[in-house]
């Protein structure tokens, strides 16, 4: 009969593998069921896999730096309004089909909000549904650079 981590590793259950001896100790000390320590053991994997792909979607979206809402210090600038911040940094925008354009002077804050949002994608925000969005986020100066390269 074929080993246990050896099936895990053909099965490619590779996160259940590393995990195996900690989900079996919580099903000895629950006293679960097979079907109850199968969940667990499933439940496992796939809380592995769901970190690996962000994970992996983070690294390709190549930020020049991971920021949350909660880092952005509204008490610097008072004047941006923070509900509507956080419905931009929500991604709703992106269900109705909007496009957002970013303005003002420098230092108030404009290059904090793409990666805060790009990061929200990335984790899988729910206003994205169930569809796989793409998001660009594009700086002016970049934009400036593309549209040269195009005429």
């Amino acid at each position: 009969m074929m080993e246990l981590h050896a099936l895990l590793e053909r099965l490619k259950l590779e996160h259940l593998r590393t995990q195996l001896d900690g989900v079996c100790e919580q099903a000895a000390k629950s006293d679960l069921d097979y079907q109850g320590f199968l969940v667990r053991a499933l439940e496992a994997e796939w809380r592995g896999r769901q970190q690996r792909g962000i994970d992996i979607r983070l690294r390709m979206a190549r930020f020049p730096w991971l920021k949350t809402l909660e880092q952005f210090k509204f008490e610097c600038q008072p004047s941006l309004d923070r509900k509507v911040m956080r419905e931009l940094a929500g991604l709703s925008f992106v269900d109705r089909a909007e496009n957002v354009v970013l303005l003002g002077p420098p230092g108030v804050g404009k290059t904090h909000l793409p990666p805060v949002s790009g990061k929200m994608s990335c984790l899988g925000c729910p206003n994205l549904g169930a569809r796989d969005e793409s998001i660009l986020w594009k700086c002016a100066g970049n934009i400036h650079v593309s549209l040269k390269r195009l005429w």
